[in-house]
């Protein structure tokens, strides 16, 4: 069956009408799934449901981030347009300040930074509650959404508190500013690659791109072997569910413009659904989006526990999207490397 065309149109009456017609039609199709086929950003398709599945939130989100330890243990879910990861995560240990805010609990780590967040919305699932937020674009930053079979009564008491009262001002959907990079013309590949090779571990890379001015997908093009290579053009998703699939510990991470979340764990078995692939025997869900990956790089940097290598997507605005990294990968990555040189 072909998929239904809609105008662009963003009158609320209309979108409600042109959502319930999809889900009749399409009762497994996701919310950005459902925006795309519309015309709208996610964010907007949302905010049409507004008093009936959907409470718009407001106010200081350091405030908001501040009270969901009251939620304890929930679904945590990073996104872009090209893949999203979903994690179990005690939210007692979250630390706020005014500009972002950080969770470490064992191998997980969620750092947000609200400069980006730009809307939020308490939306209905099922039996479940999401708190979810997103960017200037309507794209999705960030859900937290309650366990399932959980009792939501924390949920909607932290909703009633930080509902936008009264008339709410339009989304005003625009686009990013993104920091200005360095030109590469004036930057020194010598000297980059010397400092990367003095690398102590390898989270210390992010400190040295930031300090030069550098996007992280400019370095690379700047270090070249034998510290990064650019990938032959294939599909990032088969890539990344073969290393998935073969590596023995695993890192994943994935970044949205205003939030990065990263997880480690030992894979059992790899089980695929029909959007993504889950980790059996753990709460690790990596679903892919609707938008494909432009560039695919292999990293190598320094660690104390030997050469940490990743496998590194990217978007054609240059923006990071998701990374697979671990003990194995590079031997991980040996058979769909050979498959897509050949």
């Amino acid at each position: 069956m072909n998929a239904p065309r809609f105008p662009v149109v963003t009158d609320p009456a209309y979108l409600l009408a042109a959502r319930q017609m999809l889900r009749q039609r399409e009762p497994g199709l996701r919310p950005l799934e459902a925006a795309q086929r519309l015309g709208v950003s996610e964010a907007e398709l949302i905010a049409a449901e507004s008093g009936r599945d959907a409470l718009r939130l407001g106010g200081n989100w350091a405030r908001l981030l501040r009270a969901l330890p009251t939620l304890g243990t929930v679904e945590i879910e990073t996104a872009n347009a090209f893949a999203s990861l979903r994690r179990h995560m005690d939210l007692r240990g979250l630390r706020v300040d005014a500009r972002h805010a950080r969770l470490e609990t064992g191998s997980d780590v969620l750092r947000l930074r609200f400069a980006h967040w730009h809307s939020g919305f308490a939306v209905r699932e099922g039996e479940r509650v999401a708190l979810r937020f997103f960017d200037r674009r309507g794209s999705a930053v960030l859900s937290v959404r309650s366990l399932p079979g959980a009792d939501t009564q924390a949920f909607g008491a932290l909703c009633s508190r930080y509902a936008l009262r009264g008339r709410a001002q339009p989304l005003c959907i625009g686009r990013h500013d993104h920091a200005a990079f360095w030109p590469a013309s004036t930057l020194d590949a010598g000297w980059l690659r010397a400092r990367w090779a003095q690398l102590t571990q390898a989270s210390l890379a992010t400190t040295l791109l930031r300090s030069c001015g550098l996007g992280r997908q400019q370095a690379l093009r700047l270090l070249g072997d034998p510290w990064a290579r650019r990938l032959p053009s294939t599909d990032a998703r088969q890539v990344l569910e073969h290393a998935w699939e073969n590596a023995e510990l695993i890192q994943v991470t994935v970044s949205s413009a205003g939030a990065l979340q990263r997880t480690v764990y030992c894979p059992k078995s790899l089980r695929r659904q029909r959007c993504g692939i889950a980790a059996d025997g753990e709460d690790v869900y990596l679903m892919w989006g609707t938008s494909p990956a432009t560039a695919l790089w292999q990293v190598r940097t320094p660690d104390p526990r030997g050469t940490c290598t990743t496998v590194e997507a990217f978007d054609a605005s240059e923006r990071a999207l998701a990374s697979l990294g671990g003990t194995t990968i590079a031997a991980a990555l040996t058979m769909p490397m050979a498959l897509a040189e050949a």
